[in-house]
């Protein structure tokens, strides 16, 4: 039997600053999901992935064949199942 951990995904975002940079650089904060955590990752903001990145990560962790969600160009690297 998996533990539930494994089969739980949290996905925080903390939407921060002033109004018209409300979706550039916000920290997000992920845990569970059967990921290879392997702490803190930091990108550059100059060419910084897009969030939709993430969420094909996501998906892709549920069993879902996805390979892109809206702007996303494909899956976060950096973060692995385990």
């Amino acid at each position: 039997m998996r533990k539930l951990f494994t089969l739980l995904s949290c996905l925080l975002i903390i939407r921060c600053g002033e109004k018209k940079k409300l979706n550039d650089n916000l920290p997000v904060l992920l845990a569970g999901g059967g990921f290879k955590h392997t702490g803190y990752l930091a990108f550059d903001k100059k060419k910084n992935y897009p969030l939709s990145n993430l969420y094909v990560s996501l998906l892709q962790s549920l069993g879902v064949e996805a390979s892109s969600f809206r702007s996303g160009t494909g899956a976060m690297r950096g973060i692995d199942l385990a």
